[in-house]
């Protein structure tokens, strides 16, 4: 899986916008699976442009029983660092921010944040396109309060 130099290609022309590169995730996305006791987990996240196409906005939510979690990411170009950055803030109180690393068929995401109960996290969120209307999730390498914790099963997105 080699990088794609999102740098260079900015530096080398001015027709080239650095969010680009992750416009596949534009639309809506769904997932639904079961938790191992037989709870229903939904998922959706929908991406669009804000004007400009400058920021790459998505909302999402995650139905767990009967309780809803709502976040708002950002994908920006972090102009200081010459790399995409995204901003995830949950309404439950957690928030991360990652750096973002893409390739051909992957996006990677190594992010730090805090828990809704207000430890420091970090892990590593890699978002891989499988087929045209579907990408699976994975979260490794997951640390809280300096803790390891167990990778859980990858999500599988389709398009709406």
């Amino acid at each position: 899986m080699s990088t794609l130099s999102v740098q260079n290609q900015a530096a080398s022309t001015n027709d080239f916008e650095p969010l680009e590169i992750v416009d596949f995730l534009i639309g809506e996305w769904v997932s639904e699976v079961s938790t191992p006791a037989g709870v229903p987990i939904k998922r959706s996240i929908t991406y669009q442009w804000f004007p400009g196409r400058k920021v790459l906005a998505a909302e999402s939510s995650r139905e767990t029983g009967n309780q809803v979690i709502s976040m708002r990411l950002f994908y920006l170009w972090d102009s200081v660092q010459q790399r995409i950055r995204t901003w995830v803030i949950g309404s439950d109180g957690s928030w991360s921010q990652a750096l973002v690393d893409v390739s051909e068929d992957a996006i990677r995401l190594d992010v730090t944040g805090v828990t809704p109960e207000g430890y420091p996290i970090s892990l590593i969120s890699t978002l891989t396109r499988t087929v045209a209307d579907t990408r699976s999730e994975g979260w490794t390498n997951i640390l809280v309060a300096g803790n390891p914790q167990p990778s859980p099963p990858a999500i599988l997105w389709r398009r709406k």
